[in-house]
């Protein structure tokens, strides 16, 4: 964002550095001029800092950059209102493959372990269901065994009583 610099020889330095674009609506020109500026600037910025440091401290690279080109554009007759980056393009699809490595690994054990503990608790429920099970089996032989040993005494009975 910018205007025309009020003060001293503003508006005269911005008609004779801007160009008669100043004049419509939309300065296009100038707004070209100024942006050209602003990415020359930030490819500098950046090319003397880390991608950590481009990463994580962008306010830092955008105050640098404010800094770097309110000085440029002081003898232009403009003055810098505020300097904003709204988009950032990693160009090299390795590099952005390399940077994304730290994330997808850490994805990759976090769904790792959700999915061993997942396992884990069905184990847990599947023994728990199995032990229920079996208890209910060993009662149901128990009953029958009984009901076996009952009818085998009878027809013991049955047997002794017609001999």
């Amino acid at each position: 964002m910018w205007s025309i610099n009020r003060t001293d020889d503003g508006p005269f330095n911005a008609f004779k550095n801007l160009g008669d674009d100043l004049a419509s609506n939309d300065p296009k020109t100038a707004n070209d001029n100024l942006i050209s500026m602003a990415c020359s600037i930030v490819r500098s910025a950046i090319a003397n800092s880390t991608i950590e440091t481009m990463l994580r401290d962008r306010a830092s690279l955008r105050q640098q950059v404010r800094k770097e080109m309110f000085e440029v554009v002081k003898g232009w007759g403009v003055w810098l209102e505020t300097v904003e980056i709204t988009d950032v393009t990693i160009s090299s699809a390795s590099l952005f493959k390399d940077l994304q490595a730290n994330f997808r690994e850490n994805m990759k054990r976090t769904a790792e372990m959700y999915r061993m503990n997942v396992e884990s608790e069905v184990k847990v429920i599947q023994a728990s269901k199995q032990q229920e099970i079996n208890v209910v089996l060993n009662a149901n032989e128990k009953e029958l065994n009984e009901y076996k040993n009952i009818i085998a005494m009878e027809l013991t009975q049955i047997n002794l009583a017609q001999t």
